[in-house]
């Protein structure tokens, strides 16, 4: 699982950046897009003017029938309404990513197996990108086009993977972890942190993550203290 903890193929501030020719060019054939906080201000439909002339590029190069937006969007009105402003269309998932199940969906929709043909662009690194490095899709990191409508708990995961992708995710684990140790934080403290940790970023997001997230616990809690 670990291993999909790495850095993604690129990074960059915004999809304003992103070279849309070069992306051509080295064999992308269809993109994904995050919504929230990469493309519209979060929980809104509103959408920078600089992101939707970028949009214009991505149809241009790529065509429409190649892009998707995909989403946990419940509100359909919303949907609609980007959709109507950008003529992509919002892939809405009943499953939360980084679960392939939500992947799969919008690769449906595109009518595309999972592929590094297939790029995905998202601001979150253990959602957007962790999702689609398990399909072995190209990924592309963005900044938040917003952090400061970050809920708390967004904002302390996505300060996690920030600091996970400087000092690597092992090192951050084990450094979080002899802290807690240190400090005198039990076990049952520790438990509680990592559950709503996880819980907010989505990595547990089924029945059958939640056991497997519990066993895993157990045997690695009992190494890291005893």
């Amino acid at each position: 699982m670990l291993k999909y903890f790495s850095p993604p193929d690129e990074a960059v501030n915004s999809i304003v950046e992103i070279d849309v020719a070069k992306l051509k060019a080295n064999g992308i054939k269809k993109i994904i897009f995050d919504l929230d906080q990469t493309i519209t201000i979060q929980g809104t439909s509103n959408i920078p003017k600089d992101v939707l002339i970028k949009l214009e590029e991505f149809k241009r190069v790529f065509s429409i029938e190649n892009l998707c937006f995909l989403s946990n969007e419940p509100n359909e009105k919303r949907a609609i309404e980007v959709k109507k402003n950008t003529g992509i269309t919002v892939v809405r998932s009943e499953h939360k990513k980084p679960s392939e199940k939500a992947f799969n969906t919008a690769l449906h929709f595109l009518n595309v197996g999972p592929s590094p043909e297939v790029a995905m662009i998202g601001d979150r690194l253990f959602t957007d990108i962790l999702g689609a490095k398990k399909l072995n899709l190209c990924t592309i990191l963005v900044n938040p086009l917003s952090p400061q409508n970050d809920s708390i708990g967004a904002s302390f995961a996505r300060y996690f993977e920030v600091s996970s992708l400087k000092y690597g995710i092992k090192s951050l684990l084990n450094l979080f972890l002899a802290f807690l140790t240190l400090s005198g934080i039990g076990i049952i403290e520790l438990y509680k942190i990592f559950v709503g940790f996880f819980q907010n970023s989505y990595i547990i997001s089924t029945s059958e993550s939640i056991y497997i997230f519990h066993i895993s616990f157990i045997l690695v809690s009992n190494v890291f203290y005893w």
